[in-house]
């Protein structure tokens, strides 16, 4: 059965674990993703998990470390490693941006800049 993956990135959520989550949890509600750590099965589980702040270790721990990415599935992810390391290992796996999802999203809560266009 085809699945759609959030890779949350071990290395992006170890250093911005608050942001993370909050994407997580968006992604989940809103898309209805999985959310797994990374893409590489058992990649550096001790070590990332020493990294995630205590208020965020367990949240993080019970994330699956990896999806099954099979050909049909999907992944989003904002891990430009993890992109490049699907297109190589599993060619007929979808692959997308974070940024590319959101851009998409005609209900996603953008900040308020009062009027100033961001680009």
């Amino acid at each position: 059965m085809k699945q759609n993956y959030y890779i949350a990135s071990c290395v992006f959520t170890s250093r911005y674990p608050q942001l993370s989550q909050k994407i997580q949890t968006y992604v989940a509600k809103h898309y209805g993703l999985t959310v797994v750590r990374c893409c590489v099965p058992n990649y550096k589980i001790k070590e990332f998990e020493e990294k995630m702040p205590n208020g965020y270790r367990e949240c993080w721990q019970a994330l699956a470390d990896c999806g099954g990415y099979e050909a049909g599935d999907t992944i989003y992810t904002l891990c430009h490693n993890c992109l490049a390391i699907i297109e190589e290992t599993k060619p007929a796996v979808s692959r997308f941006s974070l940024w590319e999802l959101i851009l998409s999203d005609s209900s996603f809560p953008y900040p308020d800049y009062n009027g100033r266009r961001m680009t």
